[in-house]
């Protein structure tokens, strides 16, 4: 079948969105899609499910499973303010995963992930010495929607409220690592009493309109589109210099 080596659980294909460049996953990612030879619903493509702020994370399987001579299209919705991202796998051309179906609020980011990475990544891996991993890529494009967020929304459910007042609260005075979803809704590197007097201002604020007076909204990243599509070569392909792992970032 082609993939007779890609067997361990260290056999792997990853793609990511990553601050840095680097050659695997780790709790800065926002968002992450795999295969592994062997591990959780081997040889399937997974989607992680990270819980944003805590420890803990779910790998959902997409039920997709990998082969070579196929084309995947892989489009990812990000939202940068409520942190979540929707997954959608094409076939060769013929939709067959699309995660809004059993996770219509959205698959969370990744423990440290605060905002979208500057590096789109793939990879992949072989479990021992020799294996080979081949894939190509036929082409990418990211688009930007012309979504501005409510200020003082930081968890990005199209309100402003009790639930907002919490975060903000939780992170008073946090001046590094802040963002948006943390309550700082001016960009100025911390939580203070301008983000507070952003929040009260924009008290009872909905997607759909604002109730009294309304306060110029503040710029802010809106939601990304990654189209990816690309396919599987044969294991036994090579690609310029055999390394048992090979990286595009």
């Amino acid at each position: 079948d082609g993939l007779g080596t890609f067997t361990g659980s260290d056999d792997q294909y990853l793609l990511f969105d990553s601050p840095t460049p680097r050659a695997g996953s780790g709790s800065s990612l926002s968002w992450q899609i795999m295969a592994h030879g062997e591990s959780f619903d081997s040889r399937r493509w997974i989607v992680y499910d990270g819980d944003q702020n805590a420890s803990t994370g779910t790998n959902l399987s997409t039920g997709v499973e990998i082969a070579t001579g196929v084309v995947y299209d892989f489009t990812i919705v990000v939202d940068p303010v409520a942190r979540t991202y929707d997954t959608l796998i094409s076939v060769d051309g013929l939709l067959a995963y699309d995660s809004t179906v059993l996770n219509p609020d959205g698959l969370g980011w990744r423990t440290d992930a605060t905002e979208i990475g500057g590096y789109l990544c793939f990879a992949s891996r072989g479990d021992e010495v020799y294996d080979t991993r081949a894939f190509s890529l036929d082409g990418v494009m990211i688009t930007q929607s012309a979504y501005e967020p409510i200020p003082g929304d930081a968890n990005g459910d199209g309100v402003v409220n009790e639930a907002d007042a919490k975060v903000l609260a939780s992170n008073w005075g946090l001046a590094s690592g802040t963002s948006w979803a943390k309550g700082d809704f001016d960009g100025d590197g911390k939580i203070d009493a301008r983000d507070a007097a952003i929040l009260a201002a924009n008290w009872g604020a909905t997607a759909s309109g604002t109730p009294g007076e309304s306060v110029a909204s503040v710029p802010e990243p809106g939601v990304f589109s990654l189209l990816v599509i690309g396919g599987l070569g044969a294991v036994a392909m090579s690609r310029r210099g055999r390394r048992q792992q090979e990286n595009a970032c």
